[in-house]
């Protein structure tokens, strides 16, 4: 997967909005990006598992949390069929990335400002 912050996502049609100020339209012949479904995530994919960790950790560092946890991995071949996961769930940022020349985030620097930031509660 590739985690995105609100503020990430938010900042990307921020700059899809101002390019279309550039030119007669938001999308189509006359603006960067062609019409269609555009992907936008972090730079570099993560696991769930590997997300989680970093999540808990950042939370142990800013005194959120007091304890250790530990985050088991369970493969998805073992999970109910409710349950199943996609085995690839990246996305590919790429053709929106350089339409708009965006500097795509790091899902890693992103956790780290929203955990620091305060804004979640002491759990």
């Amino acid at each position: 997967m590739n985690p995105v912050s609100v503020t990430d996502a938010a900042n990307a049609v921020v700059k899809i909005v101002e390019s279309s100020r550039k030119s007669s339209s938001l999308f189509g012949k006359n603006s960067a990006l062609p019409y269609g479904v555009y992907n936008f995530g972090s730079s570099a994919p993560v696991t769930r598992a590997d997300f989680a960790r970093t999540f808990l950790a950042l939370c142990k560092k800013y005194s959120l949390i007091s304890t250790d946890n530990v985050i088991e991995e369970v493969p998805a071949d073992e999970l109910p069929a409710s349950e199943q996961r996609p085995e690839n769930a990246c996305l590919d940022s790429g053709v929106l990335s350089s339409a708009l020349k965006l500097k795509l985030p790091s899902w890693e620097e992103s956790l780290n400002k929203f955990v620091k930031s305060g804004r979640l509660p002491k759990f």
